[in-house]
């Protein structure tokens, strides 16, 4: 078998004269049209609805601004979030069917070749119209006296799109979920969506790893990481990818070619940050240790393994009960002198296959793991112990500007925290104190179970 590489024709699924007369009846409707807005001082969080929304969707920020995108609508609905955008591009009638639950909270952003049904169904909600790059479409819309701002990019996806239109908003911070570009385990989307279940599909390969997609999302992914290369570059951009698939293990190649390894650059950030006595005086493991005994029901004869041990003063209380501990961390010179500890180096998404205990204890951790590598971790954990103990920072770091580096990577909620961890433990116990929330876990799911 030979691989070539991916080359893409343009096309659309919907015929260019179809477009121009459906184009012709909505720029005539009495609604807005979208204009360049004043700079926003929050984050948006794209919503894509890629498979793997259903596993990431516990992590969207109530607090950012939220875009819902075609059937990711209808997806945050019925999880009680109501978005405060929602964007459709695709020109077909079927699209309705995006619509089956509205919200009046939402603006409803509507290219101008949507199908006129789409438009008459959003007639008492909040409707703007936004023009795209169509043929001939200046032409078209000429004889209005409406702002004529065009949502570029190449590849014919709304979640492209949805980038340029993140600008014209006024955004500069956006998170993107369900960006996948790919299927999993055969499923398109995380929420059916019958009209996309006979779409032809190609198998591609990056890194000797293959990808189920069709070709409109291995253009998406494709012209993703040039996109955000430029958005980033010069338009002051931070882009951040809550999602599994082909597009993000794109940008994550792309990644390694011109930039220094994550775990690389996490380590030495921590290897820095424990030079500081301030750091090491405000690391308090050892303070909830009789707590989280008492919470995890304990006897006094169980292995622990301490996950992100840092000052190693945690385990060292274990060690004082009487608990058999292991110390992980990756910074080499986290541990204060003078401790004897089963001490292992090793990074929390990246964990030994062989190690294990009855208990894991984890706390001032999980905030400084990097969002997207949040589920690996605590995937990894609820595979090598039986039930657990976590306090999570739900706020922000204070000390990073000892050395100019953001410390608490994943801020959000106690709720959201809660609803990731149910994904993989059966038992999720939530305490939730003042900047901070205590877990404890049991049960492993047996998806993640060893």
């Amino acid at each position: 078998m030979t691989l070539q590489p991916l080359t893409f024709i343009d096309g659309c699924n919907t015929a260019l004269d179809v477009q121009h007369e459906q184009i012709k009846i909505n720029i005539e409707r009495d609604i807005p049209w979208l204009d360049k807005r004043e700079p926003k001082d929050k984050p948006l969080s794209i919503i894509a609805s890629g498979a793997s929304l259903e596993s990431y969707w516990p992590l969207i920020d109530i607090n950012t601004d939220i875009m819902a995108l075609n059937n990711a609508y209808p997806f945050l609905m019925g999880k009680g979030l109501e978005p405060d955008y929602f964007m459709m591009l695709d020109a077909r009638p079927q699209n309705i069917d995006f619509l089956r639950n509205l919200s009046h909270k939402t603006e409803h952003l509507l290219a101008s070749q949507c199908h006129p049904s789409i438009f008459d169904a959003l007639e008492y909600y909040d409707t703007t119209l936004y023009l795209t790059t169509v043929s001939d479409i200046l032409e078209l819309v000429k004889h209005i006296d409406k702002p004529k701002i065009q949502i570029a990019g190449t590849a014919g996806t709304v979640g492209i799109k949805a980038l340029c239109m993140a600008y014209a908003l006024g955004y500069k911070e956006i998170y993107l979920y369900g960006y996948d570009s790919s299927y999993h385990d055969g499923k398109h989307h995380a929420i059916a969506q019958p009209l996309n279940d006979n779409a032809n599909t190609i198998e591609v390969f990056l890194d000797g790893k293959g990808y189920v997609t069709t070709p409109a999302m291995a253009h998406q992914a494709t012209e993703f990481c040039g996109l955000a290369k430029g958005m980033t570059q010069f338009y002051g951009f931070d882009i951040n990818l809550r999602c599994d698939g082909l597009l993000p293990d794109m940008v994550q190649h792309c990644n390694k070619l011109g930039e220094i390894p994550l775990e690389t650059r996490e380590r030495e950030k921590y290897e820095q940050m424990w030079t500081h006595d301030v750091y090491r005086k405000e690391a308090r493991g050892e303070s909830l240790v009789n707590d989280a005994a008492r919470l995890l029901e304990l006897n006094g004869d169980e292995s622990i393994i301490d996950f992100g041990c840092g000052t190693g003063r945690g385990s060292a209380r274990w060690q004082k009960l009487g608990y058999d501990v292991i110390s992980v961390d990756f910074a080499a010179n986290c541990v204060d002198d003078g401790l004897k500890l089963d001490f292992l180096q090793a990074c929390l998404w990246e964990l030994p296959n062989d190690l294990h205990a009855e208990v894991g204890y984890c706390t001032d951790v999980m905030e400084h793991i990097p969002m997207e590598k949040v589920q690996d971790v605590l995937n990894g954990i609820s595979k090598r112990t039986k039930k657990a103990f976590f306090n999570v920072a739900t706020r922000d770091d204070c000390l990073g500007v000892k050395i100019g580096r953001k410390l608490h990577m994943t801020v959000m909620p106690a709720e959201n925290w809660a609803a990731l961890m149910s994904l993989y433990w059966e038992s999720v116990k939530m305490c939730e104190g003042d900047g901070e929330a205590t877990f404890v876990l049991s049960h492993p799911k047996e998806s993640s179970a060893s």
